[in-house]
């Protein structure tokens, strides 16, 4: 995780214009302020210069000049975060907007990294795995080809078709995986980018894989009904039950935190109507590793002259990480004292750095404000994913950590990773990448038409 140098821009920072100035000023301002969404459609003047006059409009005296630079700000998105920095040679009215323009964009930007992917394709006979790697470009979902073939051969890459626009992620590939007689395996572990971070192409005959019958699709995520069961009491009769195993699923690079199901949002109706009683109550967390989880739903038994559930809704609680911090540490060398970068609610300490023959180890400490969201309460599954690596300072090398000791301390007491290097590590610098908010997803879903066993 590395942190972005705090930066003050001055330019932005200017005081508000003397009283004899002030309505020629609140004039321009208000115009820079009109003008934001015309210019972002053309080609923007300097966006640091564009942000300083807006900031300059949170002091004006006209209350509508004021409000109109804090919209056009917003308007700009979170591209404006960097120049927008509190400093107290402004008035205490812009350094408050500028605190809740920032607040506003960070939200939105967390809440837009952890939304669903949409794709638009224009796809005419073109092989898969063409297909694949512009759902890839356009999605960030990486996938792999593991289907097998006869030595010396290629996987089969068949043509394919789709035309669409603004498709979620998960309809565009069920569609291309059914057209191309392939299949998505969620169980991977691949060495090529980590546990659970890529989807896997496999042949259509590989257990486990998903299949396109029964499925439900809300944003980034995935639900599957993949096994009904009856069961029965032999000594006690009329006891007994049903039991439906579903799959949710997610987009790989989303990395959630934490799953949940709230049974007491469940309900499902069987084909003639009636009403199937759950067995399951209250909740229960899910296993988020990987890409897939598993949930069993606990039903009734239904009535032999019910040949199918015609409607099973569920809701499940996501917690997944949003926005990404990094951080930056320049102009390394050996050291006890601490030094401290923060950026947005993040707070990253480089404890100490020692160098022990041909290995260096450097210790890192994170810290979490309260619009983290809870981050450091959710250990497992994120802290240890964080990447964190030496760049040498041309940028044309990158030294991956060797070895570590506790990953997850890093949010405790601060966690040590070891580089070996050839050269001294004045050479480099490091680079510290963290999640700095948790979103909240509330994930709904429908499944229709589920055959009774």
């Amino acid at each position: 995780m590395l942190g972005m140098l705090l930066m003050t821009v001055t330019i932005a920072l200017g005081q508000p214009p003397a009283d004899a100035d002030r309505a020629a000023a609140d004039e321009a301002v208000a115009a820079d302020a009109a003008a934001v969404s015309e210019q972002a459609a053309a080609a923007q003047p300097d966006l640091e210069t564009q942000v300083a006059r807006l900031v300059r409009a949170l002091g004006a005296d006209k209350l509508r000049t004021r409000n109109e630079a804090e919209a056009a700000l917003l308007e700009l998105g979170p591209a404006a975060i960097p120049f927008l920095v509190p400093n107290p040679l402004q008035t205490e009215e812009q350094r408050r907007r500028i605190r809740r323009v920032v607040d506003r964009l960070r939200r939105d930007q967390a809440v837009s990294a952890t939304s669903g992917s949409k794709v638009t394709l224009q796809l005419e006979g073109v092989k898969l795995s063409v297909a694949l790697e512009q759902l890839e470009q356009q999605s960030g979902n990486k996938i792999l080809d593991r289907r097998t073939a006869p030595e010396g051969e290629l996987p089969s890459d068949p043509n394919v078709q789709l035309v669409a626009e603004e498709m979620p992620y998960w309809e565009a590939l069920d569609q291309l995986v059914q057209q191309a007689g392939v299949a998505i395996y969620p169980y991977a572990v691949d060495d090529e980018t980590g546990p659970g971070e890529s989807l896997v192409l496999v042949d259509a005959s590989t257990p486990g894989t998903f299949a396109q019958r029964h499925v439900a699709y809300d944003g980034a995520f995935r639900v599957e009904a993949v096994w009904i069961r009856t069961r029965s009491n032999l000594q006690r009769e009329g006891q007994g039950g049903l039991q439906l195993e579903l799959r949710p699923a997610w987009e790989p690079r989303l990395r959630p935190v934490s799953l949940q199901a709230d049974f007491s949002q469940f309900a499902a109706v069987l084909s003639n109507g009636e009403p199937l009683a759950l067995e399951s109550t209250g909740t229960r967390s899910l296993d988020a590793f990987g890409i897939s989880s598993q949930l069993m739903v606990h039903l009734a038994l239904p009535p032999r002259a019910a040949t199918a559930i015609q409607s099973i809704r569920g809701k499940l609680t996501a917690v997944v990480p949003g926005r990404t911090e990094t951080f930056r540490f320049e102009q390394l060398r050996q050291r006890d004292e601490e030094v401290s970068q923060q950026a947005g609610d993040v707070t990253v300490f480089l404890q100490r750095i020692v160098k022990n023959q041909e290995t260096w180890e450097i210790r890192l400490r994170a810290q979490f404000g309260d619009d983290a969201g809870g981050l450091e309460s959710h250990l497992e599954g994120w802290v240890a994913g964080n990447e964190v690596y030496l760049e040498s300072l041309n940028g044309q090398e990158k030294v991956e950590v060797a070895a570590d000791d506790d990953p997850d301390a890093v949010v405790t007491s601060g966690a040590g990773f070891i580089f070996v290097l050839d050269r001294d590590i004045s050479e480099y610098r490091l680079i510290y990448k963290t999640p700095a908010a948790l979103v909240k997803h509330e994930v709904t879903f429908e499944l229709t038409d589920i055959p009774l066993p």
